[in-house]
């Protein structure tokens, strides 16, 4: 695997709902941001991904968006699993979920996430919530989403 500038390295969402994935995507074009997105779709996918990454074999990401409520598990077992592969133990890692349960919030904080999104009923909402995420995480003090 070749090397990867800062400036190119993907952006990790994880959610098994496509339409939350499309609105993203969409987020990020509105925003201008030409990374690439890693997409997995499922725990076990995310799982096998971040064994690819932490073994050097998959492009370490720049910023994780996990669902919290993933069809085949909870995607708060994923935190772990980023903060203790070294290429993606600091990056940001936002929760993305329909729950505002205060225990939700908590335990994803506690295990190492960043922040900590509510999904919005609204898809253009949710889209502009997305676009405020990355332009929070990546202003000029920070690192670029793009060259």
């Amino acid at each position: 695997m070749t090397p990867q500038s800062e400036a190119s390295r993907p952006i990790l969402l994880i959610d098994d709902e496509s339409a939350h994935r499309r609105i993203f995507k969409r987020a990020l074009k509105k925003a201008g941001i030409s990374r690439p997105v890693l997409e997995c779709s499922s725990l076990g996918e995310a799982k096998a991904l971040v064994k690819r990454i932490a073994a050097g074999e998959a492009h370490a990401p720049v910023v994780a968006f996990l669902d919290l409520n993933l069809g085949d598990g909870r995607g708060t077992a994923l935190i772990s699993a980023l903060r203790s592969a070294v290429p993606t133990s600091g990056i940001p890692i936002l929760i993305l979920s329909t729950s505002s349960l205060e225990r939700d919030v908590e335990e994803s904080l506690s295990l190492g996430a960043t922040r900590y999104l509510l999904k919005l009923d609204d898809p253009e909402q949710f889209c502009a919530r997305i676009i405020e995420e990355l332009h929070t995480l990546f202003t000029p003090t920070n690192k670029p989403l793009n060259d």
